[in-house]
Order: structure tokens, then C-alpha cells, then sequence
């Protein structure tokens, strides 16, 4: 069905090619309609596509110059991957 995580990973995967080929807009709302799948299932594997999800969302949104959306995005990976690994650690 259209909230099952397989239309969710074939979403994340279409946008990948769209973003690959350079067609922006596509690539956003595509990943934009795999991240809102994503949350809705709660599991390790949809943790991590969902942080890649929101990873090149972000990318775009940076191209974009639309900043402060960008950076709620990569603020949410780092809470997404504290929450799976504990908070990130910085060697000197």
C-alpha cells in the first residue's frame, strides 16, 4: 500500500536517481514523500534510510540557499543517529 516501507525504500530510491541526474525538484518531493513514510515505521533500518533521506533532502534545500530548513534537517540526523549510537563524540 502507499504507506508500506517498500513504497517508502522505492521512493528513496527514486530520488536518488532524480538527484543524481540533477533534476532538483523532483528529487525533493521525492524524498520529501519518503521521509513521511519513513516516520510512520520506527525500526533500526527505517532510522537510517530515513537519515539518508533527510541527508540529501537537506543537500538540495542547501542549493536552494533555504538554510534554516536545511539545517533542521541535519540537526534531525544527529538526533537520529544519538538515539541509535549515542550523542556524536569529537576527537581532537
Amino acid at each position: 500500500g502507499d504507506d508500506h516501507i517498500e513504497t517508502a525504500m522505492c521512493l528513496s530510491i527514486l530520488g536518488s536517481a532524480y538527484f543524481s541526474n540533477r533534476k532538483m525538484d523532483l528529487a525533493e518531493s521525492t524524498y520529501r514523500e519518503a521521509i513521511r513514510l519513513i516516520e510512520r515505521h520506527d525500526h533500526f533500518f527505517t532510522t537510517f534510510v530515513g537519515a539518508e533521506n533527510c541527508r540529501y533532502l537537506g543537500m538540495i534545500l542547501t542549493l536552494k540557499g533555504e538554510f534554516n530548513e536545511a539545517e533542521e534537517l541535519f540537526l534531525k540526523i544527529l538526533a537520529i543517529h544519538a538515539k541509535s549510537n549515542g550523542p556524536p563524540s569529537v576527537q581532537a
